[in-house]
């Protein structure tokens, strides 16, 4: 299958896209690394969009460690964080330009080294066969001292569709075979999420502003030993898959999985383990995405 590599400017700036004849993968080059549009071909983008800029965190504290008038935009897309999270650690501004090479197949893209957090970020693509796409989150320590931490691929969906998370397979006789992890915001009445003996479903319920009702912030995180998460939404489903690491120390009380949803967006993130990286050492975390017809299983649950 013929794999196209290309250069264009459109609504996200300046991007490399890599297609088939199946998907396609836009990539920004003016800010990130962050992937800004994964779609079948000429199909609809399955992931949020905000070129606009309205999605940002503007806390004191990120100006004070990154500059005068810094601060975080969302952007929408796929980004490439590092846990655990903390201000302003977490939030550094990736809004420079982003160096890449391109290797046969295979993209790389290269972040300024963040100087202040003395971490480097370099996102891999490579577009496999059919509608299938893997994606490489490596991180490393170029700082003079060891430090722990965790790769952290964020996905955030177009709005309007479901969200399904397994539940642990694995059987036990008398202990438990996963964990939930809670957040002080997330209200387990909320009718958005919704628990079965396979699965966990969390819709995205888009602000209507003709309501006086907003939803608000709900996050949760899970031990997810099966290694997926997918989306239903445009009549397809989205689907990520990952490693997990039974023998792994995972941040947050071992949430190698996590998802969150406000009024506007949903995010599908999974995490790598912590590690100890010494200076000069790096780590990666890789995903596989692909794009599929809904499973009858699933087609009740609709998405537009």
């Amino acid at each position: 299958m013929t794999v196209e590599i290309s250069r264009e400017k459109n609504r996200f700036g300046n991007c490399l896209r890599l297609a088939n004849n199946q998907v396609e993968v836009l990539a920004a080059i003016d800010y990130g690394p962050r992937i800004v549009s994964f779609k079948r071909i000429n199909g609809e983008n399955l992931l949020f969009e905000d070129t606009e800029g309205f999605i940002l965190n503007n806390n004191p504290e990120i100006e004070n460690a990154y500059g005068l008038g810094k601060v975080w935009h969302g952007k929408g897309g796929h980004r490439f964080w590092v846990a655990p999270e903390k201000m302003p650690f977490t939030y550094y501004p990736d809004d420079s330009l982003v160096s890449y090479e391109i290797n046969g197949k295979i993209l790389r893209f290269f972040q300024d080294p963040q100087v202040e957090n003395g971490i480097q970020l370099i996102m891999e693509l490579m577009l496999e066969e059919e509608a299938k796409i893997k994606v490489n989150h490596i991180v490393k320590n170029i700082s003079c001292s060891p430090m722990e931490i965790a790769p952290w691929a964020v996905t955030v969906m177009a709005g309007g569709g479901v969200e399904i998370i397994p539940r642990t397979l694995r059987q036990e006789e008398f202990l438990p075979n996963m964990n939930l992890v809670l957040w002080p915001y997330t209200d387990l009445n909320d009718n958005r999420i919704s628990f079965d003996k396979e699965y966990i479903f969390l819709k995205q319920i888009k602000f209507n502003p003709n309501s006086t009702e907003k939803k608000g912030r709900l996050k949760i995180g899970i031990s997810n030993e099966e290694g997926w998460g997918a989306y239903i939404n445009k009549g397809q489903m989205f689907k990520k898959e990952f490693f997990f690491d039974r023998k792994g120390l995972y941040p947050d009380y071992g949430a190698s999985y996590e998802t969150y949803t406000d009024d506007n967006i949903i995010e599908l993130e999974s995490l790598g383990c912590l590690e100890v990286l010494a200076p000069g050492e790096e780590t990666n975390h890789e995903e596989i995405w692909t794009i599929h017809e809904i499973p009858n299983m699933f087609k009740k649950l609709g998405g537009k």
